[in-house]
């Protein structure tokens, strides 16, 4: 009997996959959006009523701060920003899965209405000197 064995230098191991947060907004219906996020990965919401948690697959684990991520989270922010009211998350925030995020999204729903409501109407500023 032949055992076939995986060269290591080839095989490609699975890794855990969590649920990459970007933001929480406010919207009526499901959203659909036309570009990629954290290392190419496509971007969808976890709901909780009329919140939403803005996310993309994602290692599990720590994330590296690297150039390119970087900018992936930042321009996701910023093309929501030009429909939605956007409570920004930090960088390199990872949950375990969907059930970790919307368990975000029912814990703190009144706070983050809240801040919604207080952010509605308002504009964000750079300056620079």
């Amino acid at each position: 009997m032949l055992e076939t064995v995986s060269d290591p230098l080839t095989a490609r191991p699975e890794v855990p996959r969590g649920q990459y947060l970007y933001a929480v907004i406010e919207c009526d219906k499901e959203p659909v959006f036309g570009w990629a996020g954290i290392d190419g990965a496509a971007i969808r919401t976890v709901r909780d009523g009329r919140l939403a948690a803005v996310v993309s697959d994602a290692p599990k684990g720590k994330l590296r701060p690297e150039r390119r991520r970087l900018a992936a989270h930042h321009e996701t922010l910023k093309r929501l920003r030009k429909e939605f009211v956007v409570l920004p998350v930090a960088f390199g925030l990872v949950a375990e899965n969907y059930a970790a995020v919307r368990q975000i999204l029912v814990r703190n729903r009144e706070a983050f209405q809240e801040q919604i409501r207080r952010l509605a109407g308002k504009v964000e500023m750079g300056l620079r000197a």
